[in-house]
């Protein structure tokens, strides 16, 4: 993520993944369209592990290890 996690950015009209697009009470909000760009997976690096996080053709997120 190329920004602080506590900061707020605001939003714009083509937000770079992982970047937080404005903040929900007490936790960050990040745009989805802007995490997968087109995709339908992304890999997330999580301390040691890798993750995936998939869209499903319902339009539902999977995460999985």
């Amino acid at each position: 993520m190329t920004a602080d996690a506590n900061a707020r950015i605001s939003p714009g009209p083509s937000p770079v993944a992982g970047e937080i697009c404005s903040e929900a009470p007490g936790r960050p909000l990040i745009d989805g369209a802007a995490l997968f760009r087109g995709r339908t997976e992304v890999a997330i690096r999580f301390g040691d592990s890798i993750y995936r996080l998939r869209i499903t053709r319902q339009g539902k997120l999977i995460l999985n290890k």
